[in-house]
């Protein structure tokens, strides 16, 4: 994905009309003549092997963009991974594809870092919650300054906190991993409070099982075939670092 692709896409899911969004997150489907709501958002193997020889990483933005060229055959939002190294080289974004739901769900295996009740919980909110609600699942009430008082802002990407990274590292250090998720996840307690985004994305990193490494060591009790990860900042309203230069 070139430079001149990347901008337009998430300058694209900036200017979308607030009530098309919900549209960018459903797909038709011919067999059941019915719009299908994507399940979750995953790396191609090409994208995962590229993940794997990043080295290490400093930050990570989970950033929202919409497809240019649209189609019936593909759900039109996908998140990127923006990613931040420690050493002097470019920013790397990292795309990732809307999937339907798969075949069997009694393979998705339980959360380490996030536990897994709350995990299957915001992930079931976001399957289940109404589509006339998507809209607002990314907007929410920013506090300017005295005199303009709060206005109603829209959610350009989540940033991944440092200790999460850490673990991200830890899981990288130990071997390639298999595979990156992106999971749509809706915290309905969030719904009711207008200063918060109730989307939340939740990162899943596929891996070999083994042990956890020193830096995870009382932090989690053992990492599993996937760790998810849950701990992230909308930003805006809640934008905690330095604005980032983009790709031009």
């Amino acid at each position: 994905m070139n430079s001149e692709t990347l901008s337009k896409d998430l300058e694209n899911w900036k200017r979308e009309d607030v009530l098309n969004l919900a549209n960018h997150f459903h797909k038709w489907c011919p067999k059941t003549e019915q719009h299908k709501r994507v399940y979750h958002f995953e790396m191609e193997k090409q994208v995962v092997a590229e993940f794997n020889e990043l080295d290490e990483i400093e930050r990570i933005n989970i950033c929202l963009a919409l497809h240019s060229e649209r189609s019936d055959e593909r759900f039109t939002f996908y998140p990127l991974l923006e990613i931040h190294l420690q050493t002097t080289e470019p920013v790397v974004f990292l795309p990732l594809i809307g999937r339907e739901a798969p075949i069997d769900e009694k393979d998705i295996p339980l959360s380490d870092i996030v536990p897994g009740i709350f995990k299957e919980m915001i992930t079931k909110n976001w399957h289940t919650i109404e589509t006339g609600l998507i809209d607002d699942l990314f907007l929410a009430r920013k506090q300017e300054d005295a005199l303009l008082g709060s206005e109603m802002v829209r959610v350009h990407y989540f940033e991944i906190g440092e200790r999460m990274i850490k673990h991200i590292n830890g899981l990288r250090a130990l071997g390639p991993v298999d595979g990156v998720i992106v999971y749509p996840g809706v915290d309905m307690n969030k719904m009711i409070d207008k200063s918060m985004i109730s989307f939340t994305p939740i990162l899943g990193i596929k891996h070999a099982e083994h042990s956890a490494s020193n830096a995870e060591q009382g932090v989690i009790e053992s990492v599993e075939k996937e760790t998810f990860i849950e701990y992230s900042s909308p930003c805006p309203p809640t934008c905690g670092r330095k604005k980032i230069t983009r790709a031009q």
